[in-house]
């Protein structure tokens, strides 16, 4: 499925001009935010095909949540201990794990029942 996915974001980049499609904004983000990692952790940057590439499949894996700020930080921790595709089985496993999905899409109602849930002040 990742080799797939990472086809998909290819032909997909290969063939985007200027676009207004979701993933197309969700790939701006991504690079914005990469730009950023990149200038805090400058010693990330020989993984970084790695993480664009577990990032830009999770896009065309879940377009209806795309690219959020922060994700490059939770999949560059992930690089540090596992190989590329270890890396994107479990950011998949993460973030299909306590609520995440939730979090990244902004749906604060389901967030906060879940914090209460866990006995943390979300007020």
């Amino acid at each position: 499925m990742y080799e797939v996915l990472l086809s998909q974001a290819q032909i997909f980049l290969e063939q985007a001009t200027i676009s207004k499609s979701a993933v197309f904004d969700s790939l701006k983000r991504m690079e914005t935010d990469l730009e950023e990692l990149f200038t805090t952790f400058p010693e990330m940057k020989d993984r970084k095909e790695a993480l664009v590439n577990i990032l830009e499949a999770f896009v065309f894996y879940r377009p209806d949540v795309g690219y959020v700020k922060g994700m490059c930080r939770l999949v560059m921790v992930v690089l540090l201990y596992c190989t590329e595709y270890q890396a994107f089985s479990c950011f998949i496993n993460l973030t299909h794990s306590h609520h995440f999905i939730s979090f990244f899409r902004g749906i604060m109602r389901e967030v906060r029942r879940v914090l209460k849930g866990r006995d943390l002040n979300c007020s």
